[in-house]
């Protein structure tokens, strides 16, 4: 039963911050269980988080930028081409 909290818990956080790697990493140091619902949490995070990016493409922390907070964003991580 406690399994599926942490599952729960771990989906929401990689839907709503579309970071599935650090969603799992972290649920894994929190809990300490880290072969018993390894599988279940990877593919209940990668679902939650393809779903969450079809729904709305950023993330919780992009939806709080305005339009010109984020083209400044992208302008500051813009390689340069030659």
């Amino acid at each position: 039963m406690r399994g599926r909290g942490v599952i729960g818990a771990g989906t929401v956080l990689a839907a709503t911050t579309q970071g599935p790697v650090s969603t799992v990493v972290m649920m894994m140091e929190l809990t300490g269980q880290y072969r018993s619902f390894i599988l279940p949490l990877l593919l209940a995070v990668g679902l939650a988080t393809l779903v969450a990016r079809t729904i709305e493409p950023r993330s919780i922390y992009d939806a709080r930028l305005s339009d010109d907070e984020l083209q400044a964003r992208r302008d500051f991580f813009e390689v340069p081409t030659v």
